[in-house]
């Protein structure tokens, strides 16, 4: 959800599943992925969560300490919510108009079974690519092979929010592995080792808290 002074309200949900504790040992932590270091507010928003902080070792990043060691097979339903500043640009498309465009987290040693992206719709000029509208948000759903990216664009009116000039990000892409990403993308998604686990599926929910907290 785009919050009144222009910053986004994401909730982040990820099942990430286990496939081997024995070669690396047990999945214990975890570095997300976010998208660049003015964030407001990070807060856990599942049990499995024993401690969540900002992270800049391996570009911008949060870092999951989980409740306990998670072995083969077992899946961990990793939700926190984070609200973003400078995420948009201004007049970058066409005068009078901002624009959000959100490259959600990947993994380059993983593929993604199920992505979501679920964005309010209230106020919204143009979206895309093509998505479905339910419940009053864009929904976009795909899947991601190895490294894979998918990226959404959002446009809104430059009335629409507090919108302030000063806060437009540069409209920069990098393909790092975990690139400290000052623009619209985030990094990829990591975790202390790659060949141990895949994420079986991965939401990110632009929305309300108490709206859709399976989201994407």
């Amino acid at each position: 959800d785009v919050n009144e002074d222009a910053t986004l309200t994401m909730t982040y949900h990820i099942d990430w599943k286990v496939l081997d504790s024995t070669s690396e040992g047990p999945l214990s932590w975890v570095l997300i992925g976010i998208p660049n270091k003015e964030y407001k507010e990070i807060k856990a928003n599942s049990d499995c969560i024993k401690k969540i902080a900002y992270n800049s070792s391996n570009g911008s990043c949060v870092r999951i300490d989980l409740d306990r060691d998670y072995k083969k097979d077992e899946i961990v339903p990793i939700e926190f919510v984070l609200v973003q500043d400078y995420m948009y640009q201004m007049d970058l498309l066409k005068e009078g108009e901002t624009v959000y465009q959100f490259t959600p987290g990947w993994f380059d040693e993983i593929q993604v079974d199920n992505l979501e992206i679920r964005w309010a719709s209230d106020k919204v000029i143009e979206a895309s690519p093509a998505y479905i509208e339910e419940d009053g948000y864009y929904v976009w759903n795909t899947s991601l092979e190895k490294g894979g990216k998918y990226k959404v664009q959002v446009t809104y009116p430059n009335d629409a929010f507090k919108f302030d000039d000063s806060k437009k990000i540069e409209m920069t892409t990098s393909s790092s592995s975990a690139p400290d990403s000052d623009g619209a993308e985030i990094g990829a998604l990591c975790c202390p080792f790659t060949s141990v686990v895949a994420m079986i599926l991965f939401g990110v929910g632009i929305y309300y808290l108490g709206g859709l907290l399976s989201w994407m």
